[in-house]
């Protein structure tokens, strides 16, 4: 008789919910994620992050190559950071390291 793979329900479905999963997932664990939004569109503030080197390496390790694609696609350079008020007004900007 052959072993049941391991059985994890993720509770949350941002940014560490979904890294969990896909980790979890490779390492062939069955895995479901539950979200308290109904819908993508429940929230339609959106944001941007910084994600550092090394954050990107682990990203790069746990993502099924397709996935990382979409993201690298989805990545923008801004050259620096930005802190916007709840009108979207710039309030003030750190430049970024040109090397």
């Amino acid at each position: 008789m052959s072993a049941r793979p391991l059985q994890v329900l993720v509770i949350g479905g941002g940014i560490g919910g979904l890294f969990l999963a896909q980790g979890l997932h490779h390492a062939g664990a069955d895995v479901s994620v539950f979200e308290r939004e109904r819908s993508r569109n429940d929230r339609l503030e959106g944001y941007r992050i910084h994600i550092a080197p090394d954050g990107a390496k682990a990203m790069h390790a746990c993502l099924p190559p397709a996935v990382w694609e979409t993201f690298v696609a989805s990545t923008v350079d801004l050259g620096g950071f930005r802190f916007l008020s709840e009108n979207l007004d710039e309030l003030m900007e750190l430049e970024g390291d040109p090397d």
